[in-house]
């Protein structure tokens, strides 16, 4: 999800690695690049930086390498609970361990851009954002589709009555401008909802809905949710409690669409030296994933060494919530799931926004995304004894405020 212009990344520098623009080889590595290769681009380890900020360095390396090589990775946003597996990843050692020196920047609300500009050597965005992207002449490609379902949900107050998208009839609806917006209008589309003449659409952030001045409000499960549930009611004058809110899943509605994937430049993909940093990248970035659901206090003190706004048991909530989003990945963490990918790239093709626009003009190319990274990553991780698809993961039962 996109965020408004205007907002900045502030994180500190615990987690921030210097980046530097060489390639070089890291002796000893359990993982190269597949044989064959679509596209693959550089990538870094790191936590977030500010666009205008100098990113601060993190201790050595512990593994030995011929060479660490220096890559960035761009975000949209500061350090938070959507970005947690790379930042412990930077954090904990798993890019360190793989010879890789990441900075993560804050892109602004395009981090694609910053690939093909020269800025970064990857990008986290989302599978619409990237197709989206692509078809606007940017060449990159989805090299590991982190997240496997929707966060995105429409969130009233409980007393309000809506349960489901038909009752947004009559009511004054915030859904995000843009593509953002796409899955509450294909949800109220399948519900028979004509957005314009049946309800009042409008582009209000999500405390509007603690004002008064709209029935229901687009946000996350991951984080605007949360910050709902931490804000006072002006009523009682105490903290409001997840119970007073009631909340439509668009993944639920079968209109979710695909998440957050890493991103890598497609020219640089036929460089072999591209793909072997891609896959210790992707490596990297799955073994940080896989810390985040494994021990979820250890992940939030990486996040919030990075400077997340959210620390303490806040964070801690989020991060599950996000983990959630991830496991269980049957297929393997980072790998597409086809179902997933067909249904995302058929919303897109049959629902415009509220400006009209089609959410794809046409179907995405086959090389849009590739699985050979995420899946040699996984084998190698497998084969150190790590649980690669979170078989029988359930999300941990935790409070919002400790």
């Amino acid at each position: 999800m996109r965020r408004r212009a205007g907002s900045r990344l502030t994180a500190t520098a615990a987690v921030i690695l210097a980046a530097a623009g060489v390639l070089s080889a890291c002796s000893g590595g359990p993982e190269s690049a597949p044989p064959t290769s679509p596209p693959a681009t550089a990538a870094p380890t790191g936590s977030v930086a500010p666009p205008s900020q100098a990113p601060s360095t993190l201790p050595s390396p512990t593994s030995t390498c011929a060479q660490v090589e220096g890559v960035t990775l761009a975000v949209s946003g500061a350090a938070q609970a959507r970005y947690a597996g790379y930042l412990a990843a930077a954090g904990q050692g798993a890019y360190a361990e793989r010879c890789l020196d990441v900075t993560v920047i804050d892109a602004g609300e395009d981090p694609l851009t910053a690939i093909t500009e020269g800025r970064a050597d990857f990008a986290v965005a989302t599978l619409p954002d990237g197709l989206r992207a692509r078809e606007r002449g940017i060449g990159v490609v989805d090299v590991a589709q982190v997240f496997q379902r929707s966060g995105t949900v429409e969130v009233s107050l409980a007393s309000s009555g809506i349960t489901q998208v038909a009752d947004f009839r009559g009511k004054r609806i915030a859904i995000l401008r843009g593509t953002d917006g796409i899955e509450p209008i294909a949800a109220m589309s399948q519900a028979g909802l004509d957005p314009v003449g049946d309800l009042r659409v409008v582009d209000d952030p999500p405390a509007a809905l603690l004002l008064g001045d709209v029935d229901a409000a687009q946000t996350t499960t991951f984080d605007g949710l949360a910050q709902l549930a931490e804000s006072t009611n002006s009523k009682t004058d105490s903290p409001f409690q997840l119970s007073d809110f009631a909340t439509i899943s668009f993944q639920a509605e079968g209109v979710g669409l695909l998440p957050d994937a890493v991103w890598a430049a497609q020219d640089r993909l036929a460089d072999p030296a591209y793909q072997d940093l891609a896959q210790r990248f992707v490596t990297g970035s799955l073994a940080g994933w896989i810390s985040c659901r494994d021990d979820l206090a250890a992940c939030a003190d990486a996040v919030a060494q990075a400077g997340s706004a959210a620390t303490g048991a806040g964070l801690q909530w989020r991060i599950n919530q996000v983990n959630a989003l991830i496991w269980p990945s049957p297929g393997g963490v980072g790998v597409m799931d086809s179902t997933a990918a067909d249904s995302t790239v058929n919303v897109l093709l049959n629902t415009k926004t509220l400006d009209g626009v089609q959410g794809l003009g046409g179907a995405p190319a086959p090389e849009a995304w590739t699985d050979q990274y995420a899946r040699a990553a996984d084998d190698a991780l497998g084969g150190v004894g790590l649980n690669v698809t979170g078989d029988g993961y359930t999300p941990a039962d935790l409070p919002i405020g400790g």
